[in-house]
């Protein structure tokens, strides 16, 4: 087998443009011819391989990094070398965007289905024409194919196809529906060869098994033909739509569900969940069925029957008519933080605070003796679901004068009326406090305070003029390994900033939540360990709550990585996730390897999970919740 050097063959295959006969006809049309009847009739009896290939549908497949745009040269007059079209760039995807669809109508089979085609040239049972053979269908939902093609280095070079022959005439509507691949290396290569194929326990390798996915940063369009022309990337296709780059007889390889690369078959949290319909499909579903619809029509006798039996069964039984009326109501209660107005601090179950209901909307009315600041409710139902404002946060106000205002709930949102009433439009930040698990036996966290907003020892520094305020703590040896902590403003509660779930990562800037559930935790710290946090209020909108930033990082030293950088060169590339796999089969991995910028996921352990997970950031799957590629550590 020929050893490809990566970088040349992927030079090779960028440059290369097949010229092929046309000879009218499309893979789906009856009397096209078949890979099967070829190889009889050239007497092939060598190996086969088996090759895959997912055809784009628009909606499947990678997505652009990046715009992709075609350039189109400048158009010059045969006759006087006159431009008479400027040359342009034409966007074709947007970033984020998928692979244009290769589905249409001069693709579809006898049996409603889309088809793929092959083509190769100079091997045994070469076609004699475009667009080649017919690939079979593998998967109809993944959009994926495969042909049985001669093995053996027997086929050199190979174009996958849309399985259309556009011909030549441009005028002619097929001839931008019919959309190739490059010329595609089809004898197989040594590890290092391509980016999308790893493993260990392999050197050289064929394509049989191997899946041609169309990369959308590789879209161009042909210069000579102005038609579609796709690069791509191999990977080892494991069924069902799954592939991935590790072969299923690597010891890298665990499971197509750990290993699989196919984006689609991941849900918004980056959980494999498999192939799944699009938006669109539910949605289509009541229009196909209006049998339920029309059964009752169908069906007059059941509700005639009633009628006929005695007349006073329904009269008796008026109680489950009654049932519901008698049920409890819903009840709207209000909480807020001002004792001297509510009579309690948040209390949702506090009966003095029960609104009022009328035409669904519940209402409280209440009558202050002074002006009040920074009010803060919300509206409580069935002592369990808490309704703030339009944005789910409290509802918060000043109250600027003594009289009376007036609490609503519609059940969906709560809010505030009255001539004494100022909404808040922006936080008035006088200081800002760490606010935490210190302990009275402890060293220097939290100098021993435990859970005070009001502790004017930790306040952190502003900085500047700025909205940013800055403090840091070393933990000694008497102080908790895991600590525990949210920022506090203007001494109080009613403000203040965490996470909404999930973990804080070290070094990682990351959204700090407004009135967050959750508290920002560090587990396993030791005596000398450094944190320093930063909270940033440069953007914080009071209105949508939203736009405030945090920055906690610590570690015993000043450390900076980048997550994901395991050989430690500044950037995330195939090559971290290859020394991952190497570090955890106990192979060598250089003076360079980083340990911590290898576990990936945090848990403690370098292994082929933080590996997989590399993949996948490469391939933009998920939603990179563990922060791959971005510079942590103690600044």
């Amino acid at each position: 087998m020929r050893k490809f050097i990566s970088v040349i063959l992927a030079l090779m295959l960028v440059l290369s443009t097949t010229v092929v006969a046309f000879n009218a006809y499309n893979v789906v049309d009856t009397d096209a011819p078949t890979i099967e009847d070829a190889l009889v009739a050239d007497e092939y009896d060598g190996s086969l391989a088996k090759v895959y290939f997912m055809m784009p549908n628009g909606k499947n497949g990678p997505v652009a990094d990046d715009d992709v745009y075609v350039h189109h040269p400048e158009e010059l007059d045969p006759d006087t070398g006159d431009v008479v079209k400027e040359a342009y760039d034409e966007l074709v995807i947007e970033a984020g965007g998928k692979a244009p669809t290769w589905f249409n109508e001069f693709n579809i089979g006898e049996d409603g289905n889309h088809y793929a085609g092959i083509y190769w040239w100079d091997a045994p049972a070469s076609p004699a024409a475009w667009p080649g053979y017919k690939m079979e269908i593998d998967d109809v939902d993944n959009c994926v194919y495969y042909a049985e093609i001669p093995g053996e280095d027997n086929l050199t070079s190979a174009i996958f196809n849309n399985g259309v022959d556009g011909g030549t005439d441009s005028s002619l509507p097929i001839y931008y529906k019919a959309a190739q691949t490059i010329d595609n290396n089809m004898e197989g290569g040594y590890e290092g060869d391509y980016e999308t194929l790893w493993g260990d326990t392999y050197n050289e390798f064929d394509f049989d098994g191997c899946i041609y996915v169309i990369d959308p940063n590789q879209v161009d369009i042909n210069a000579f033909s102005g038609k579609q022309t796709c690069g791509g990337n191999w990977y080892f296709y494991y069924g069902n739509g799954c592939y991935g780059s590790y072969r299923t007889d690597a010891d890298e390889f665990t499971s197509a569900e750990d290993c699989c690369l196919n984006p689609d078959h991941f849900n918004e949290e980056g959980e494999h969940v498999g192939y799944h319909e699009d938006e669109p499909t539910p949605t289509e579903a009541p229009t196909e069925a209006p049998e339920p619809t029309e059964a009752p029509t169908e069906a007059p006798e059941p509700t005639e029957a009633p009628t006929e039996e005695p007349t006073e069964t329904p009269t008796e039984a008026p109680v489950p008519t009654e049932a519901p009326t008698e049920e409890p109501a819903d009840t709207f209660i209000v909480a807020g933080n001002d004792a001297t107005i509510f009579g309690t601090s948040w209390n949702g179950n506090d009966t003095n605070n029960t609104m009022t209901s009328a035409n669904d909307v519940w209402y409280k009315e209440y009558t202050v003796d002074s002006a009040k600041a920074a009010v803060q409710l919300k509206a409580v139902k069935n002592g369990a679901e808490w309704i703030g404002d339009a944005t789910g946060n409290n509802v918060t106000f000043n109250v600027t004068e003594a009289g009376t205002f007036t609490v609503y709930c519609d059940g969906t949102k709560t809010w505030v009326e009255g001539d004494n009433v100022e909404p808040i439009s922006e936080l008035d930040v006088q200081s800002v406090t760490v606010v935490g698990n210190g302990t009275p036996d402890g060293d220097n966290w939290l100098n021993n305070i435990e859970w005070d907003p009001a502790a004017e020892a930790n306040h952190m520094t502003k900085v500047g003029d700025t909205a940013v305020y800055e403090i840091e703590y070393t933990l000694g040896e008497y102080d908790p390994s895991d600590v525990e902590f949210k920022f506090a403003v203007n001494d109080a509660w009613t403000d203040n900033f965490g996470l909404a779930d999930g973990v804080i990562v070290n070094g990682v800037t990351t959204d700090a939540i407004y009135n967050g559930p959750t508290n920002l935790k560090i587990t396993g710290l030791t005596a000398g360990t450094t944190i320093k946090m930063q909270l940033d209020l440069t953007d914080f909108d009071y209105n949508t709550k939203t736009g405030a930033k945090m920055t906690v990082a610590w570690g015993s030293e000043t450390p900076s990585y980048v997550i994901g950088d395991a050989d430690g060169d500044g950037v995330i590339t195939s090559a971290d996730a290859s020394l991952i796999q190497r570090y955890d089969a106990q192979m060598a991995v250089g003076d360079n390897f980083d340990v911590t910028a290898a576990d990936v996921n945090g848990d403690g352990e370098v292994n082929i999970l933080d590996a997989t997970l590399i993949q996948r950031y490469l391939a933009g799957i998920g939603t990179n919740k563990y922060h791959i590629g971005e510079t942590v550590g103690v600044a």
